[in-house]
């Protein structure tokens, strides 16, 4: 029975309570296509906003708080859905900030709606005369159904509302500024990655204009700028199509409709208020066609007969003046609306002007104390609101023919006088009023008035009146500020603030030297100033400069302007050998003949001169000289403030290498001047004691860049050269301090004596001399020390120090010379040689064995001289890295192709190919002048903090070699490289760099008749520890040998060569871009080091002639006659391959040497057949 009674309660009250009700009723505007509901459950707006959220109409469309955006769409709502009828109902939109309206809902969130200072609306409005109120608490928009406007409410009052269902999934574009040259945003597009164009088309008068879209990965899409420009107000119908997407092609995407921002008035300017009188009213966004603009006063009367007049210059461009003509006689002016095409904009308090200044009333309600608050934070022009009172009866006239309002008034009643508190000074004024009763008048209260019959009002301070606000700008006209101002040659916009800039419907004379000028004037009511834009024009005298704003003029004799002299802010320096200087600066106007660069006291002038920016860049040119001058430019007769300018300084940017011993020296750089009379140099010791160095027969190599001197011997120091520059007329001119220093000497090898036998040992190396000498072999002083030249010293040693190992490990060799010490690991005994490869004996008795290595006899040429070879043999040849021979048939190929740097476990830390490194030409090494040299080129690699140097060689002749300690013989027809590895940063001490050869070779030849011939095989010299191998096919071999020894942090110590085993990734790699070919990979390993490393591999080229073959046994084919009848065979290629970046194009350091193919040789033949079965057995 209880819940029986619950139940009867439950349904009585919703029966009772109409807050309760609900519509379910939807109804469908045909012109947007969406769903309208409306609800009559009381909520406050931000629950309305939930509510519409939370529900979807019977299309499953989400719904939002209606967003009125259009006129058409607000007369559907009031009109169309019948359970509207007699009540208030919430709209979306809040006021964010004080003045500020934004929709609070759907689509348009956070869009503007409306700004109640200057009542700019920018999509629809229609508010109540006495609304919006300007408020510091968050107030929201509704329909009040008293009159039938919008009206404003606190967020705890309680209506019902309207829910709008549909364009929460469309493109939605937001209102923008006619004619607008900025990118347009647009919502709602989805797509990534695409260009297209936007095309719209004005619903009413059918103009068409395109914008370029794009967007790309998650961000906004914009649409471009109009061409041509929107320049009518209204709706436009949009479509957007893309140009190009990945994928799609061309699509038609989308249609939408979009609008521009509502016409806005700033100011009217009535003639009068009778039937034919002309209203002049000013604003923005008005478009081009005045038959398409109706304007109402007095609410609904027509002023008709609407066209375009032209203001006095405004900075804003964008205003714009209208004059039409009433069509009957008004008592008032206000309400105000302008419609153009369907746009309307509705004002209740567009300041009028009255030929001096501008008033506005408003019916918003305040008490004094907002009213105070929010009336002073309007602008006009330039000028800001006044709170104001009427103080005649010619402005109560005026004040009343704009509006019938009840208003506050800026005074106090003071018992029996009123004062103004808009007045600074206090002063009691009289206030018209339409009687004299002050009896409701409260003591020390602001005063109010009823503009209707001018009665003075109760005055209470909880009392709530409109607002009475003026624009005035009355004072005098005068210039705020006296300065000159400087004009630009260029000419330009300047700015000239003013007391009084006058109003917007005063015209603007501008004279100079009190003679009236044309010319583009306007007002910027911003900054209260006058803006001129002045030609281009020379620099030239005082001119003095006045405005006549209205009837007044500035004052005589306040202000000037002048087109500002030539102003020099740098000049290049100038080689000695003369030429092009370029002088940058300001002000030099745009013709040359009016130009003159004199340099000194006219000693002379720079000549040529020409215009790389006018007004900004000239260049001219210079004789040949050194030293500085005072630099005179004249513009125009008007001469710049002097500037010093000078030649270049001498700077030496490198020099020929010379040890302490000194000797010819040549200094290469530039500014040296041509005279070497007037060139002096010296070098001196940094620290004391001060030595100076003597640089005697200074010679003139070549003039400005190259001299030469004989350098005085010396000891190894830090010298400071200065190069200086003088004669009689010219100031001595220094060089930049530099440090030159003598090389050090560096010991390359020794002779290697019997261990235990004093022996006379030579240190071979390079610059040497013979001041202070001394030398250590293993800690034992190694007496009568002999200068021989600066390439070798004797010495006396006693060879009894004792050796780990003879042949791996050498003694430490330190020499003294010139002040410096340096040591080298580079002394080994003569017992670490090892025997010669070849049985029975040495070389296979066809060459010479000189430590350790053959020296073949003609015609024998390999690494043992067991193979005879083509003694005519073309040389390589080749330039800037390449060197190339004419072949056929397959090729060999090896190059350095890899950096590794492995873990003591053998994995991997860091991998780099050649490529990586960024290359360039060395030309500051010199080359050496060697006759077994044919080509010599030098190229430096770089990548992050590591550099390698690589010296590349083709060799014409046999050459014996110094390396590490060690010789070795280059064979005629060969390719060295020298690798030097500085500053690579090992990730841990323990870790090995593997730099690594790739050699490759067919893995089979083929003869003529198609038939296999032979296949390629690897050999190793494992005998001399693996420091040479040999590809071979058929009777082609390609030889690769490795010096025994390289450097290490500038100490020797022993190569380790390892082939890398077919499981290794590199390996695999390239066998998988190389399936059918054979690839040898070699490392040479070398520890951590914390400087540098340098390797030193050769390459030689094997040129066997083939076994003869038995002419019987050829006849059995014509395969076998077609070969044995090429008398003449072709030389086949082997390429030494490093492809190279150098300076952004491909360097290919590829060296190349020819085999012998196929060659008759019947008388040793038989020999041949035997080594070469040693060799691959």
């Amino acid at each position: 029975m209880k819940n029986y009674y619950l139940f009867i309660l439950f349904i009585c009250i919703c029966i009772c309570n109409n807050n309760l009700l609900v519509s379910s009723q939807e109804y469908t505007n045909t012109v947007n296509n969406h769903i309208y509901k409306f609800f009559n459950s009381a909520l406050t707006s931000s629950a309305a906003i939930n509510a519409c959220s939370a529900s979807t109409s019977s299309n499953q469309k989400y719904g939002y708080l209606a967003t009125v955006t259009t006129k058409s769409e607000y007369e559907f709502i009031k009109t169309q859905i019948p359970e509207l009828a007699g009540l208030n109902f919430w709209i979306s939109g809040s006021q964010t900030s004080p003045g500020t309206w934004k929709y609070n809902s759907g689509k348009e969130n956070t869009q503007n709606i409306y700004n109640a200072y200057d009542e700019s609306c920018y999509t629809f409005c229609d508010w109540s005369d006495d609304g919006p109120v300007l408020s510091s608490v968050q107030v929201n928009v509704y329909y009040d159904v008293t009159s039938n406007r919008w009206k404003t409410a606190t967020v705890s009052e309680v209506y019902g509302y309207v829910c709008e269902y549909g364009g929460l999934e469309e493109t939605y574009v937001p209102a923008f500024p006619l004619g607008s040259t900025s990118a347009i945003t647009v919502y709602g597009f989805g797509l990534n990655f695409f260009v297209g164009n936007m095309t719209v088309t004005n619903t009413i008068t059918g103009d068409v204009s395109r914008c370029p879209m794009s967007k790309g990965f998650l961000t906004p899409d914009a649409c471009g700028i109009f061409s041509p420009p929107l320049l009518e107000p209204g709706f436009y119908k949009a479509s957007i199509q893309t140009t190009a997407m990945v994928g799609f092609g061309y699509w038609n995407l989308v249609n939408t409709t979009l609008q521009v921002i509502s016409p806005m008035l700033s100011s009217i300017y009535p003639s009068g208020l009778n039937q034919g009188n002309l209203v002049t009213l000013v604003g923005k966004y008005f478009g081009t066609r005045p038959q398409n603009i109706l304007i109402n006063l007095s609410g609904n009367v027509a002023c008709n007969n609407v066209s375009f007049i032209t203001l006095p210059l405004s900075s804003d461009l964008s205003n714009s003046a209208l004059v039409c003509e009433l069509s009957t006689t008004i008592s008032i002016l206000y309400p105000i609306s302008i419609e153009i095409n369907t746009l309307i904009s509705y004002y209740y308090s567009l300041p009028v002007y009255n030929g001096q200044d501008y008033y506005s009333l408003s019916n918003v309600k305040y008490i004094a104390k907002d009213y105070k608050t929010f009336g002073i934070k309007r602008s006009l022009y330039g000028m800001n609101s006044t709170l104001d009172s009427i103080e005649t009866v010619a402005l109560y006239q005026f004040i009343k023919n704009i509006a019938n309002f009840q208003v506050w008034q800026s005074a106090i009643f003071n018992s029996t006088s009123i004062t103004s508190f808009s007045r600074l000074d206090g002063t009691p004024i009289t206030l018209w009023r339409g009687n004299s009763d002050t009896s409701q008048l409260v003591n020390l209260l602001q005063v109010s008035i009823d503009v209707t019959n001018g009665f003075f009002l109760p005055n209470g301070a909880s009392l709530f009146y409109g607002m009475l606000i003026s624009f005035k700008n009355s004072a005098p006209i005068a210039f705020t500020t006296t300065a000159t101002v400087f004009l630009d040659t260029r000419g330009g916009t300047y700015s000239f603030g003013m007391t009084n800039i006058g109003s917007i419907f005063d015209s603007i004379t501008m004279l100079i030297n009190n003679t009236v000028v044309t010319g583009n004037v306007r007002r910027d009511f911003s900054t209260n100033s006058i803006l001129v834009d002045f030609p281009p024009a020379p620099p030239g005298d005082l001119q003095e400069i006045s405005f006549i704003i209205g009837s007044q003029q500035t004052p005589a004799q306040t202000k000037y302007i002048i087109y500002d002299k030539p102003k020099i802010l740098s000049i290049s320096n100038g080689d000695t050998r003369g030429g092009y200087i370029t002088v940058d600066g300001t002000n030099f106007w745009n013709d040359t003949s009016l130009i003159t660069l004199t340099m000194g006291n006219s000693q002379f002038n720079c000549r040529n001169i020409q215009f790389i920016e006018p007004h900004f860049t000239i260049r001219c040119i210079v004789p040949t000289g050194f030293g500085s001058y005072q630099a005179k430019l004249i513009v125009n007769t008007k001469e710049a403030t002097t500037y010093t300018w000078a030649y270049g300084r001498p700077q030496v940017n490198k020099q020929t290498r010379v040890g302490s011993m000194g000797g010819l020296i040549t200094f290469t750089g530039y500014n040296f001047y041509s005279n070497i009379t007037q060139l002096t140099m010296t070098l001196a010791t940094t620290s004391a004691p001060i030595v100076n160095l003597q640089c005697t027969n200074l010679t003139m190599v070549k003039p400005h860049t190259d001299i030469s001197c004989v350098l005085s011997a010396g000891d190894i120091r830090n010298y400071r050269q200065t190069i200086r520059l003088q004669n009689a007329t010219v100031a001595a001119v220094n060089s930049q301090t530099r440090t030159y220093n003598f090389e050090i000497p560096q010991i390359l090898s020794t002779s290697k004596p019997k261990f235990n036998t004093t022996s006379v040992v030579q240190l071979q190396g390079l610059y040497f001399s013979d001041r202070g000498l001394a030398v250590t072999i293993g800690g034992d002083i190694c007496s009568n020390v002999v200068y021989i030249d600066q390439q070798n010293i004797n010495c006396t040693f006693g060879c009894k120090v004792v050796q780990d190992d003879l042949r791996t490990i050498p003694l430490n060799v330190s020499l003294t010379a010139s002040g410096t010490t340096v040591v080298a690991g580079v002394f080994f005994y003569d017992s670490a040689l090892s025997p010669c490869p070849g049985t029975p004996t040495p070389c296979y008795g066809n060459g010479d064995c000189i430590n350790s290595q053959c020296k073949c006899k003609p015609p024998y040429g390999t690494s043992d001289c067991s193979q005879i070879i083509k003694d005519d043999t073309p040389l390589p040849s080749g330039g800037n890295g390449s060197s190339t021979l004419p072949g056929k048939s397959f090729n060999f190929t090896t190059a350095i192709t890899h950096f590794r740097e492995i873990t003591i476990n053998g994995t991997t830390e860091k991998l780099y190919k050649l490529t990586d490194f960024q290359w360039t030409v060395d030309n500051d090494t010199i080359p050496d002048v060697d006759p077994s040299i044919l080509y010599q080129e030098f190229l430096i690699g770089q990548l992050e903090n590591t550099t390698i140097n690589m010296e590349f060689t083709i060799f014409k002749n046999e050459k014996i070699i110094q390396f590490a300690g060690d010789e070795f013989i280059v064979p005629k027809n060969s390719v060295k490289y020298n690798v030097k590895i500085s500053n690579w940063l090992f990730n841990s001490s323990v870790n090995t760099l593997e730099i690594i050869y790739t050699s490759t070779a067919p893995l089979a030849q083929l003869d003529k008749c198609g038939r296999v011939s032979g296949n390629s095989t690897v050999q190793v010299d494992t005998a001399n520890y693996g420091y040479s191998y040999q590809i071979k096919l058929g009777t082609s071999v390609l030889e690769a040998k490795f010096a025994q020894r390289y450097y290490y942090n500038n100490r020797i110590a022993m190569t380790i060569i390892q082939a890398l085993p077919s499981t290794d990734p590199l390996v695999i790699q390239q066998q998988s871009l190389h399936n059918d070919s054979l690839i040898v990979m070699a490392a040479i390993k070398v520890p951590a080091f914390t400087e540098s490393c340098t390797i030193d591999p050769s390459f030689t080229n094997l040129l066997l002639p083939d076994p003869d073959e038995d002419s019987s046994e050829s006849n059995s084919s014509g395969c076998e006659e077609n070969i044995q009848s090429d008398k003449s065979r072709d030389w086949n290629t082997i390429i030494l391959a490093t492809v190279i970046p150098v300076g952004g194009i491909a360097i290919i350091a590829a060296i190349t040497a020819l085999i012998v193919k196929k060659r008759k040789h019947i008388k040793s033949m038989g020999k041949l057949k035997k080594r070469l079965q040693k060799m691959e057995d």
